[in-house]
C-alpha cells in the first residue's frame, strides 16, 4: 500500500490545473495541497503546505523558468519536481535536468504515466515546516472564507477568541496579506482556499449514508423537498440561518458524502452553498428553463430538477452527483450545449467592464476601497458603486467573495 503523496500542481493553464487537480484529488494515492498558475506563487505554496512532490507544466514556459526551477529545487530540496512537457516546447530538457527537476513526462503518455511518476517522486518528505500553515491555520482560513466573526470561529473550533485572533495574524503574515479579503485572496490563488481546490474532507467508507443539507427560501418548494427527504429516508439538515450552516456545520463536520440541495433559493444561498465546496442540486418550483439550468450549473450545481419530480428522480440524482457526475436531463442536452458553446454573453458569464477588473485586482492586492480610488484617481463613491454592480455580476455580496470567484473562473490569471 502506497503512503499518501502531498502534491503542488503549477500551470499557467487554468482548464490543466483544474483538470489535473480534480483527477488527482479522487486519487487514493495522493492529496492536492494546492495549485498556482505560475512558479513565484509555487515558493509560497510549498512554504505553506509542504509538498512531497510539485507537478510543473512546462509547455508554457514562463520568462526566467530555468532559474526559477533552480531556486525552487535549492530552497526546498525535499520537494520532488516533476515536469509535463510535449514535443516542440522551447525549453531544454537537459537544462532543466541540471537545475533540479527529477523526472519529465511527455503529456502524450497520459495519465497513468503521470501518476507513475508522480508517485515514486513523491517518497521524499518535505522536513522544513517552520512557515508551513498548521491545521488549525487551515481550518481558520476556511472560516474566514466562509464569513464567521471570530466569535462563530471560537465556537466552531472550540477555541478561545484570542487564539482565532492569534492564528489571523499568523496567517496574514504566511500569506504575506494585509486583510482578511487580502488573505482569502491569496488562499484562493494558491488552491488552498475553495477557489478550485476543495479541502478533502475524511475518507468515505463505502455505504456511508448521504446527508443533504437544505437551504432556500420557506414555501412549498422547501415544504415539498423535505417531504421527499423525510419519504425516501435521506437524512437532512435544514438550515434557515441568515448566511450559512457552517455556524454549526463546517464543511468537514461529517466524514460521509455531504450534499447542498437548494430549493428555490436567493443569491445568499447559493454562494453559502458555494463556499461549502459540495455538491449542490438546485429545486424549482416549475420545470427550469434550459437557461436556468445553464445558469445553474455554472454556479456550481450539478443538476436541476423541477419539485414535481422529486419523489420519482431524487434518489437518483442525488446518487450521480455524490460520484462526482452532472445529471441532464436528456431532452434538455441539445439546447444546453447549444446554450454553453454560444459564447459568454449568451450563456450568462459575467463580462467585466475594465473599471471593474482593474477594482477587482486591486482588491486582489489587498488594497482597500480608498486606497484604489486613489490609484485609479476617482471618487472613493465611484468604487463603491463600481464594485456593486461587479458583486452582482458574479454573484456575490462583498470582496472575499468577489475574489474567490474571480480566481475560480480563472478572470485573474
Amino acid at each position: 500500500m502506497y503512503a499518501s503523496v502531498r502534491l503542488a500542481l503549477t500551470s499557467r493553464r487554468l482548464m490543466t490545473r483544474e483538470v489535473f487537480a480534480a483527477y488527482l484529488r479522487g486519487h487514493p494515492d495522493f492529496e492536492v495541497v494546492g495549485h498556482t498558475s505560475g512558479l513565484e506563487d509555487l515558493y509560497v505554496l510549498c512554504e505553506l503546505r509542504q509538498p512531497d512532490v510539485a507537478l510543473v507544466d512546462l509547455r508554457d514556459p514562463e520568462s526566467g523558468m530555468v532559474d526559477r526551477l533552480r531556486g525552487l529545487h535549492e530552497q526546498f530540496p525535499n520537494v520532488g519536481l516533476v515536469g509535463l512537457y510535449e514535443q516542440g516546447v522551447r525549453l531544454s530538457l537537459d537544462e532543466v535536468y541540471r537545475v533540479g527537476v527529477a523526472a519529465v513526462v511527455p503529456a502524450s503518455h497520459g495519465l497513468d504515466a503521470l501518476v507513475l511518476t508522480l508517485r515514486e517522486h513523491g517518497a521524499h518528505r518535505a522536513a522544513h515546516t517552520s512557515g508551513r500553515l498548521t491545521e488549525l491555520e487551515l481550518d481558520v482560513l476556511w472560516l474566514m472564507n466562509s464569513g464567521h466573526s471570530v466569535a462563530e470561529m471560537a465556537e466552531v473550533l472550540r477555541i478561545s477568541p484570542r487564539t482565532v485572533e492569534n492564528r489571523k495574524r499568523r496567517i496574514y503574515a504566511k500569506l504575506n496579506a494585509h486583510s482578511q479579503s487580502h488573505a482569502i485572496a491569496r488562499g484562493a490563488s494558491l488552491g488552498i482556499t475553495p477557489g478550485a481546490v476543495p479541502r478533502p474532507r475524511s475518507t468515505v467508507e463505502n455505504g456511508r449514508a448521504i446527508v443533504v443539507l437544505v437551504r432556500g427560501r420557506p414555501g412549498p418548494v422547501t415544504d415539498r423537498l423535505v417531504s421527499a427527504l423525510v419519504i425516501h429516508g435521506v437524512a437532512f439538515v435544514l438550515d434557515r440561518s441568515a448566511w450559512s450552516a457552517l455556524d454549526d456545520y463546517p464543511p468537514w463536520w461529517y466524514p460521509g458524502p455531504v450534499i447542498a440541495v437548494l430549493a428555490d433559493p436567493t443569491n445568499d444561498d447559493w454562494v453559502a452553498c458555494q463556499l461549502l465546496g459540495v455538491p449542490i442540486l438546485l429545486v424549482s418550483g416549475s420545470r427550469p428553463a434550459h437557461t436556468e439550468v445553464v445558469d445553474a450549473l455554472l454556479r456550481g450545481a450539478g443538476a436541476a430538477i423541477a419539485a414535481d419530480d422529486l419523489l420519482a428522480h431524487l434518489l437518483p440524482v442525488l446518487a450521480v452527483l455524490e460520484s462526482g457526475y452532472v445529471a441532464v436531463n436528456r431532452n434538455d442536452l441539445a439546447p444546453l450545449v447549444e446554450l454553453l458553446v454560444a459564447g459568454p454573453g449568451a450563456r450568462g458569464l459575467p463580462e467585466l467592464t475594465a473599471r471593474e477588473t482593474q477594482i477587482l485586482l486591486s482588491a486582489d492586492r489587498g488594497e482597500s476601497v480608498r486606497q484604489t480610488a486613489r490609484a485609479l484617481g476617482i471618487a472613493t463613491k465611484t468604487v463603491e458603486n463600481t464594485q456593486a454592480r461587479m458583486f452582482r455580476k458574479l454573484g456575490v455580496r462583498n470582496r472575499a467573495g468577489a475574489l474567490v470567484v474571480a480566481h475560480r473562473l480563472g478572470i485573474l490569471t
